[in-house]
């Protein structure tokens, strides 16, 4: 099964198990596990992330390497992200997720990444 409610951002992304499909939306369960607004798909299940999802919803996901390391990326309209204040922007590694400084004082609805030389 699928998410009970919308999806809005889908990204791939590499946590160190190997590539794997991430969604983010208006969803509580992905595949009937709670997901809180953002999951994994592995090829053959749904999973949550680790230290939590979001408290509203994931409107945008994005892959960036900040110099430590390629990182997901998500903006909504979250206030909270596992559980920590982020304000509507944050990144997961692969462990809990982190607030990216102060956050923004509007929805973040779209992500992009350019690298230039």
């Amino acid at each position: 099964s699928g998410m009970d409610d919308k999806v809005w951002a889908l990204t791939v992304f590499d946590d160190g198990g190997g590539p794997a499909l991430y969604a983010g939306g208006n969803f509580a369960t992905a595949g009937g596990v709670a997901a809180k607004h953002v999951a994994k798909w592995d090829g053959s299940s749904w999973a949550a992330l680790g230290g939590g999802g979001m408290n509203d919803d994931v409107l945008a996901l994005t892959v960036f390497d900040d110099g430590g390391g390629p990182a997901l990326y998500a903006g909504g309209d979250f206030t909270t992200a596992g559980g920590q204040s982020a304000q509507r922007i944050a990144k997961w590694d692969g462990s809990p997720w982190t607030a990216l400084g102060r956050g923004t004082n509007g929805d973040v609805s779209a992500r992009s990444v350019t690298e230039t030389e």
